[in-house]
């Protein structure tokens, strides 16, 4: 019985760490492909391109998911910032409590641990780290229509590149 719980578990765990339909682990790995294997990645799973921004030395892309037919909201908003054809930074702006939950418990799982966390510009910010890579988590909140909305942005890098944006 326990391992008929076990495998429902894992079977259950392995398809919801896909929040907004990609992945932790896909999020990780699109961070380090060319553009144009991003763009064919995120298509077909429903995202949709909103922008390209080309400036001399660093140019972002961004994708939105379930866009709204009326105007440019989403359930989803990830942004890809790159030099060259190389993707450098990725960040996924999420709205869903149980989608942070989700991508926080495979963050821990895949080894990253917690290497500090303050307040700045009333935002929670959270900086994990592993294996040369970085993930930043900034909790937000924004007044919107009468009501408080919380958003969590997951902010993908190579460790040193971290270290050379914010200094720390």
């Amino acid at each position: 019985m326990t391992k008929y719980l076990l495998t429902f578990f894992l079977m259950t765990l392995c398809t919801f760490t896909k929040g907004q339909n990609i992945s932790i682990d896909e999020l990780i790995s699109l961070r380090i492909q060319p553009l144009g294997s991003v763009e064919e990645f995120l298509t077909p799973r429903k995202w949709t391109m909103l922008a390209a921004k080309e400036k001399d030395y660093n140019s972002m892309v961004t994708f939105a998911y379930k866009k709204s037919l009326d105007n440019d909201t989403a359930h989803s908003f990830l942004y890809l910032y790159y030099i060259s054809d190389t993707p450098n930074r990725l960040v996924i702006q999420v709205h869903l409590a149980t989608t942070y939950n989700l991508y926080m418990a495979r963050i821990k799982a895949l080894g990253y641990k917690l290497t500090k966390s303050f307040i700045d510009d009333g935002s929670i910010i959270k900086v994990y780290e592993a294996n040369g890579s970085t993930i930043q988590i900034k909790t937000t909140t924004q007044e919107q229509d009468s009501a408080t909305r919380t958003y969590y942005n997951f902010m993908f890098f190579y460790s040193l590149d971290y270290k050379f944006m914010y200094g720390k």
